[in-house]
């Protein structure tokens, strides 16, 4: 092997090492949603390319006025850090006073709750949008966000949409205390809007999982949550904010209509609800940042 070929073939291995690094970056960012992930290494080079088509709303869809600017604000924890904290969990993590300084805010620009329900039943015609539409929705059911959100949501006459892990309910994994079923029917009796986050939080683009596996555990959820709160719902957050299309072909046989993701925008195509977008809230996000957020994706 001359230098010349030597060199080629170095650059070559180079290549693939920094790609290799960039996919467990971009995995670690995206799995920060929910503080761990079931993804192995060797499973990234199959799970990436499954990811969702990012061009959520299509030229023709915008002219034939199937879309809607709607900001669906996506939350994990709102209340204290716990001690040592790390970066992940930080960022998941909205204190109390800013979450209320966000809620007065959006109540002095005039914005209106409305629920993911709520959104599903205009795409059929069937409920009047309010102006300025909103929607706060907050993933994993934190007993947290029932201890600190729902009083402010309350406060300011402003409803919230909750992503329940069914089997996590009630249960403590590290730092993550899940509310109880008497919390999260409180709060689903005083109108705040119960909808799945799966039952065991899978992620829906390991290809460890089969199709039977998708539509039987996400089928669970829905029961659980109409068994323990005696209200039914057809609404999905993904969990990682990952799916592919066995995913979505699951959650249908499962009975849902409506899949939540995480990818950034406020502009929903009615006519495919399988990948409604939302605005991520970060721990340290100075208020001046959310404002600009909002008012740079209300139209």
């Amino acid at each position: 092997m001359n230098l010349t070929t030597k060199k080629k073939t170095a650059l070559v291995l180079i290549s693939v090492l920094l790609v290799f690094a960039g996919l467990i970056l971009l995995k670690t960012a995206s799995a920060g949603e929910d503080h761990q992930t079931d993804l192995t290494i060797s499973e990234l080079f199959t799970a990436f390319p499954k990811k969702p088509n990012q061009a959520l709303v299509s030229a023709a869809s915008v002219a034939s006025g199937k879309t809607i600017n709607v900001p669906i604000l996506m939350y994990h924890h709102v209340g204290q850090l716990p001690t040592g904290a790390d970066a992940i969990t930080t960022d998941l993590t909205v204190p109390a006073s800013a979450f209320v300084e966000q809620v007065k805010w959006l109540k002095s620009e005039g914005f209106n709750t409305i629920t993911l329900h709520d959104l599903f039943e205009y795409s059929l015609g069937k409920f009047k949008m309010p102006a300025k539409p909103l929607i706060f929705t907050f993933d994993d059911g934190y007993s947290d966000v029932f201890e600190n959100a729902i009083p402010a949501l309350t406060q300011y006459g402003y409803v919230g949409s909750f992503g329940i892990i069914t089997a996590k309910v009630g249960h403590i994994e590290g730092n993550n205390t899940y509310a109880t079923w008497d919390q999260i029917r409180l709060a689903s009796d005083s109108g705040m809007e119960m909808v799945s986050h799966t039952n065991t939080h899978f992620d829906g683009t390991n290809p460890k999982y089969t199709q039977d596996y998708e539509r039987d555990d996400i089928a669970q959820s829905l029961k659980d949550l109409k068994l323990h709160l005696g209200t039914s719902t057809n609404i999905l957050i993904y969990p990682y904010g990952h799916y592919n299309e066995q995913y979505r072909q699951a959650m249908h046989a499962a009975g849902v209509v409506m899949g939540v993701t995480e990818i950034h925008s406020a502009d929903v195509n009615l006519s495919d609800l399988d990948e409604v977008p939302r605005l991520r809230v970060h721990g340290r996000e100075s208020l001046a940042t959310f404002e600009r957020v909002i008012n740079d994706k209300v139209k």
